[in-house]
């Protein structure tokens, strides 16, 4: 017998409005809101939009924010609710274990309990992080070396100092089993009209949505690529055929496969004449 597992927590709340400043800032109130983020197939695309956040301008974080919620960080620049203060905080390679939750980063103590604050510069942090995950994961896979911009990415992971010089699969194994750790746990529940119990991730935040998106993509369990044209991680809409050269929208839609192709076969012409 088996049973459904979702994808994703099932919900979260969006803050109603975002407000971004000229300093880079993401201002929202934590108050009670009518707009949820749902579950549905429209939201296949929210990990790919969010790992090209990492080079991407405030406007367009601002924008995501608004369609997918904030990820509300703390004063360390990590989702309030993943990073841990106190006694056993530390990962220890077990996970965390004990602390008190670091809160979100308030605007002003004095007129607005209401009122937080994120900087768009900590979500381009977050979005290189996760991107070099998948990305290392990827070449790993292939047996490939990490380069020196991935290694450093991911050391945004490791404030329980588990990386390795040498970087291999373990470091990989850390960094993820960190991540899942601290986001999302496993929970039966059930669903109305259904006498099957439902087997699901359970979270309450955008944070932990992407969490779970990202620990599916490095197990295969869905796919995830590196681009072959620009090096980034992108989803790809369809399955690309195993050996086929991979490429994320924007490489196709300025040529970057013919181009490769061209270059390619005058390569080839070339070797031909000189052997010829």
């Amino acid at each position: 017998m088996s049973f459904p597992i979702p994808m994703l927590p099932q919900s979260w709340r969006i803050p109603d409005h975002i407000e971004l400043t000229g300093e880079g800032q993401l201002i929202y109130k934590d108050e009670a809101s009518k707009r949820r983020a749902r579950v549905t197939p429209a939201y296949e695309g929210m990990l790919d939009r969010f790992l090209k956040l990492a080079v991407a301008p405030d406007q367009q974080i601002k924008e995501y924010a608004d369609d997918y919620g904030v990820l509300k960080l703390c004063v360390h620049g990590r989702p309030a609710h993943w990073h841990r203060t106190g006694v056993g905080a530390a990962l220890g390679g077990q996970g965390i274990v004990g602390g008190l939750a670091c809160p979100p980063v308030l605007l002003d103590h004095e007129s607005d309990l209401n009122k937080y604050v994120e900087l768009t510069q900590s979500w381009r942090t977050i979005a290189r992080a996760f991107a070099a995950l998948i990305r290392a994961a990827h070449v790993i896979a292939e047996g490939r070396q990490t380069d020196a911009a991935t290694r450093n990415a991911l050391t945004w992971f490791d404030d329980g100092g588990f990386y390795y010089e040498g970087f291999d699969k373990s470091t990989v194994k850390a960094a993820a089993n960190h991540l899942f750790a601290q986001s999302v746990r496993l929970e039966i529940d059930y669903k109305e009209r259904s006498q099957l119990p439902l087997l699901q991730f359970a979270g309450s935040s955008l944070a932990d949505a992407l969490a779970v998106q990202t620990a599916l993509f490095i197990t295969g369990a869905s796919s995830a690529y590196v681009c072959d044209g620009c090096n980034s991680v992108f989803i790809p809409t369809r399955q690309p055929r195993y050996g086929q050269a991979k490429y994320c929208k924007t490489c196709r839609d300025s040529g970057v496969p013919q181009k490769v192709a061209t270059r390619r076969f005058r390569t080839r012409q070339r070797e031909e004449n000189r052997n010829g």
